[in-house]
């Protein structure tokens, strides 16, 4: 076997094995650095949209503090019967919804309901013919919060996130208001002819989200509403053995959401990235190897071969020897047997 051919053998298994490690190694490393960026990226996505929850959650408070300290409201609450009094108090909703800063809150639907749980004033365009209703999504928490303040139990304001029944995130809040004191007195707590007023908004950077999360089919969202009220969010991840992939929980503001990634999310990058990664070992290694030739060439056979061409010309004769200037084997070799 040639002295080419046995390096070849020799070095094309080592450099095949070294390349295709590091190969691995970068393409494993590359691997989990997207994966964590993609965790990273959704989970700020979800807190970036808590955050504009609980600053439209704000929105719709101020809108309530807004309404309840208006001329109109107070008047109506000294009288909820005077039909006069409830259709200046319609135009004044009327004229709050169609300011700018309330139309980008979304479909908001406003209430006031008297202590018969009897909407007084709304806003929207009514039927005069028909009578006002509550949304069914909240009707049930409206009417136990009515129960609640009609049996005296202390309560002022609250918000309530639910899913409504196109699928939409929406808020809720509730206040009661008592024609008298003002809200949150102590003296007002417990009264039981407090009139509510009922603000009922969606959450429009959560439902942005989900419906980005929609475009995705291994990336889902699910909500779910916590008791105690935390400033701060949180991120949690949770184990689950039924589920391939990963699930986290971020909570805050009373909201909690849960993001589910699988692990088929990963695999159109993982594709790419493979067949990115074989094309550069497989040039690598052509590389390498290319170059390992070529200095083969120049530096070992080619010597040699010169060499066997001198022994080969001069019939093993010692005298067609042609010295050399070099420090080569090849050339210590000439020198040595040029001096015999």
């Amino acid at each position: 076997m040639k002295l080419v051919q046995r390096l070849h053998f020799a070095l094309t298994p080592v450099v095949c094995a070294l390349v295709i490690s590091a190969g691995v190694i970068v393409y494993l490393w590359q691997v989990n650095e997207y994966r964590t960026l993609e965790r990273e990226r959704w989970l700020n996505r979800l807190s970036s949209a808590l955050i504009a929850a609980e600053y439209e959650s704000r929105a719709m408070g101020f809108l309530s503090g807004e309404l309840a300290g208006s001329e109109q409201f107070v008047r109506h609450l000294q009288d909820t019967g005077d039909f006069s009094v409830r259709n200046f108090l319609d135009a004044h909703i009327a004229h709050l919804m169609s300011e700018k800063r309330t139309e980008q809150m979304g479909a908001v639907h406003l209430f006031v309901i008297d202590d018969l749980f009897t909407i007084t004033a709304a806003n929207g365009a009514s039927d005069p013919f028909s009578a006002r209703e509550l949304p069914s999504d909240i009707y049930q928490l409206v009417f136990d919060t009515h129960v609640l303040v009609t049996l005296g139990e202390p309560f002022t304001r609250k918000r309530e996130v639910y899913i409504a029944a196109n699928g939409e995130l929406r808020a809720t809040v509730i206040s009661a208001h008592d024609p008298v004191h003002a809200l949150g007195e102590k003296r007002s707590l417990t009264r039981k002819n407090r009139s509510l007023m009922v603000i009922d908004a969606p959450l429009l950077q959560i439902n942005k989200l989900i419906e980005t999360v929609s475009q995705f089919p291994d990336v889902s969202l699910s909500f779910g509403s916590i008791k105690n009220y935390e400033p701060e969010i949180s991120h949690t991840q949770i184990e689950n053995a039924f589920i391939d992939g990963e699930v986290f929980q971020v909570s805050g503001f009373g909201i909690s959401l849960e993001l589910t990634i699988l692990d088929s999310y990963f695999s159109p990058f993982k594709r790419e990235l493979l067949a990115k990664t074989l094309g550069y070992v497989a040039v690598i290694i052509v590389t390498l190897l290319s170059i390992v030739h070529i200095v083969v060439r120049l530096n070992v056979t080619g010597p040699i071969q010169g060499l066997l061409a001198d022994i080969q010309r001069g019939g093993l004769e010692l005298r067609y020897f042609k010295r050399s200037k070099g420090n080569s084997e090849v050339a210590v070799l000439r020198n040595a047997t040029s001096t015999v």
